[in-house]
């Protein structure tokens, strides 16, 4: 493995091993002896211990993921014998997925999508003479001039118009009438699913609770966790980064996804956008952006099923970004497990 291959392969598996401890850390070595091992040879640097326990506290938090990277990228680059010991204790990552090409905007159309909706607020493109822009009960009419500029206008237009009406208060939503707001602590916290939450036979490893991530202007607003175990010893595990835009919460599973390494998994389209991953034949993770939130649920399999359960990951990432919408829409957090 290459250094950036390696320092992503160390990060995941000190993320695994901040669970489970006890644990292969995804590779010939324990979640134990694999946090000693690193801590040993963090010491003599400065801030270095401080850097992995930081990480180890609330390792979905990118910020503390990021500072981590750095100091084991100089540590591995340094150090070719630490650099061959995690080769050799960690599997080599897979070669990343060919990502198809994003879609562009239809021919014809100078504006790309013909309209914009916010919770009941449009936008109307398309080609004709005029644009309307329609918020609240509110309705301006703007003549078509065809360039850059009367596109700025519209736009700019649209957002005064919205924060006249609504006080800068309201929050903006698609077509569906789903919002996407910003959560404080306690809706953040509400988002972490319960036990009544959960599939019968499941029971609390670790209830619901808030993980702040200090005065690093790159933390998230809000971020906490749950965990839970499950028959034959299955476990899932649930954390929640609340940002203070759907704009961050996106750059956030952007970083999260590239720098993953574990082989993609199919599964359901889920919030915004989605991804599953396999961390080992035991263990996957699913990583979800719903608004200005991103969401992780790790699951794994106990010791005797052996492989981890993608129908029950699939049912527990739909029932934690229902909660996560329910919350941004002003509603308390009640979604379940479907199939209890």
């Amino acid at each position: 493995m290459d250094l950036s291959a390696l320092v992503s392969a160390l990060l995941n598996a000190l993320a695994r091993a901040a669970l489970d401890k006890e644990g292969m850390a995804g590779g010939a070595i324990t979640g134990t002896a694999l946090i000693d091992t690193t801590r040993r040879r963090l010491q003599p640097l400065d801030g270095g211990v401080s850097a992995l326990d930081s990480f180890l506290s609330v390792p979905s938090d990118q910020a503390r993921r990021l500072l981590l990277g750095r100091v084991l990228s100089e540590v591995l680059g340094s150090d070719q014998s630490f650099a061959a010991d995690v080769g050799n204790w960690l599997p080599p990552a897979p070669p990343e997925p060919t990502v198809p090409p994003k879609p562009t905007s239809p021919p014809g159309s100078p504006y790309g999508a013909p309209s914009v909706n916010s919770s009941g607020n449009t936008f109307t493109g398309g080609k004709g003479p005029a644009r309307n822009i329609t918020v609240g009960n509110k309705i301006t009419n703007i003549t078509r001039q065809g360039d850059s500029k009367t596109i700025l206008l519209l736009l700019t237009l649209a957002v005064v118009l919205a924060l006249s009406v609504y006080g800068g208060a309201k929050v903006f939503s698609g077509p569906d009438g789903n919002r996407a707001a910003v959560l404080s602590n306690a809706n953040a916290q509400a988002v972490l699913p319960d036990l009544s939450s959960m599939p019968t036979g499941w029971t609390t490893a670790s209830p619901p609770e808030l993980r702040p991530c200090g005065d690093n202007p790159n933390c998230p607003k809000a971020a906490g966790a749950a965990e839970f175990r499950g028959p034959n010893r299955a476990w899932a595990r649930f954390e929640i980064s609340g940002f203070d835009s759907t704009e961050t919460a996106r750059q956030g599973y952007q970083v999260v996804t590239q720098e993953n390494d574990g082989k993609r998994l199919a599964m359901a389209p889920t919030g915004d956008q989605s991804m599953a991953y396999e961390v080992s034949s035991s263990d996957a993770t699913t990583v979800i952006q719903v608004g200005t939130t991103l969401l992780r649920i790790e699951h794994g399999a106990g010791y005797t099923t052996g492989s981890y359960d993608m129908p029950l990951l699939e049912r527990l990432a739909a029932m934690f970004a229902e909660r996560s919408q329910q919350a941004q829409n002003g509603q308390t957090p009640t979604a379940r497990v479907e199939g209890r």
